[in-house]
């Protein structure tokens, strides 16, 4: 984190499509990619996620969940978005995802609330893909029925291989 306390992704290879978090350079993933911006809601894309939904992407922090996004749409999937639980759950509840990345550190609810309500909403029929900086990942995704969960910062290929995973369920 800067002295600015603004944290930044940055692609080291696109091709290779891996990702590291460093100190932010004065700009943002969408500055350096020229999109506009990047609202929740439901993207236009080349195929929807698993032919009937989208993919949420639950995320606190704005540069994560913007590469996350911008990485999923680039690959052709419907992409939504929420900052928090509160809006996560509000998304999924009046549009049912193909499948949810959750981080589970949020600042209103935690990913476990989060899940406990997408589960108890539509069983196990989300798949949910935890993401997380905590060292206790692999034991939170499991207390939220995840079928599985990434470490940041992640390789961005798995990501997509897990997504692509989830979605066959």
């Amino acid at each position: 984190m800067s002295a600015t306390g603004l944290t930044v992704l940055e692609a080291d290879d696109r091709a290779a499509k891996r990702c590291w978090v460093t100190a932010a350079l004065g700009s943002t993933p969408d500055d350096r990619w020229g999109r506009d911006s990047l609202l929740p809601g439901i993207a236009s894309s080349t195929h929807s996620a698993a032919d009937s939904g989208y993919v949420l992407v639950v995320d606190d922090d704005d540069q994560i969940r913007s590469f996350v996004i911008a990485l999923l749409e680039d690959e052709g999937f419907s992409v939504a978005s929420a900052a928090n639980g509160e809006d996560a759950v509000a998304q999924a509840v009046a549009l049912r995802p193909a499948l949810v990345v959750l981080d589970i550190m949020l600042p209103d609810m935690n990913g476990d609330e989060v899940a406990q309500q997408l589960r108890a909403r539509y069983g196990p029929d989300v798949p949910i893909l935890v993401i997380s900086a905590d060292s206790r990942a692999e034991e939170k995704a499991g207390r939220a029925g995840a079928f599985a969960y990434l470490h940041k910062p992640f390789d961005l290929e798995h990501l997509l291989r897990l997504v692509r995973q989830g979605l066959a369920q």
